[in-house]
């Protein structure tokens, strides 16, 4: 395991999910319950077992699990299974700073920011996708609003996905991609 620490910020490439808020649309991490809040930098947690001995000593460090994970850049494009691991997200590039650990395949940074957003992840064919190539389905059911990619490619196939008491709302890839970078003042890639 390679470790390095950075003074000036590291750009990886990284996913998200899509969610909704009172209208309004963010980021939001893919495994852990956190909606990225615009203009507010993301700083990670020290909840791994090792970095609970000695948070002072071990946090975002080469010994720990903690940071927010990027890949370094070129690598998810290049690699051949990242259609299985990423349907439903979107892709954009990411700035980590403070504490940096350099992996073989991406970073972990103690904190973070996006930097830009160039496309989705179709949730059924798993291509990736220009935004305004795509549309958005928004899932609401018992509370809870997941939002997911398609290409039109996949128009027909969404319906079969969604089952029960589940609400649908349609929205226009390139006019999500557009609200989210205006959100958040980043760069957007269409």
């Amino acid at each position: 395991m390679e470790s390095n620490i950075y003074l000036s910020y590291v750009i990886g490439e990284r996913t998200w999910k899509i969610h909704l808020i009172e209208d309004n649309f963010y980021l939001r991490s893919v495994l852990w319950p956190f909606t990225w809040a615009p203009y507010t930098p993301f700083s990670a947690l020290n909840q791994c077992p090792v970095c609970l001995l000695d948070p002072n000593k071990f946090f975002v460090s080469p010994f720990c699990r903690c940071g927010i994970y990027s890949y370094k850049k070129d690598f998810l494009e290049k690699r051949f299974n990242v259609k299985d691991t990423s349907s439903g997200l979107i892709m954009g590039d990411i700035c980590l700073w403070g504490k940096v650990v350099e992996h073989k395949y991406g970073y972990r940074g103690q904190y973070g920011y996006p930097k830009k957003l160039y496309g989705f992840f179709c949730t059924v064919c798993h291509n990736f996708i220009n935004p305004d190539s795509s549309f958005i389905v928004g899932a609401s059911y018992e509370g809870s609003a997941d939002y997911f990619p398609f290409c039109f490619s996949c128009e027909n196939k969404y319906y079969s996905l969604f089952t029960g008491d589940v609400t649908l709302q349609i929205f226009n890839g390139g006019g999500v991609m557009r609200s989210l970078c205006e959100s958040y003042g980043i760069e957007e890639t269409l």
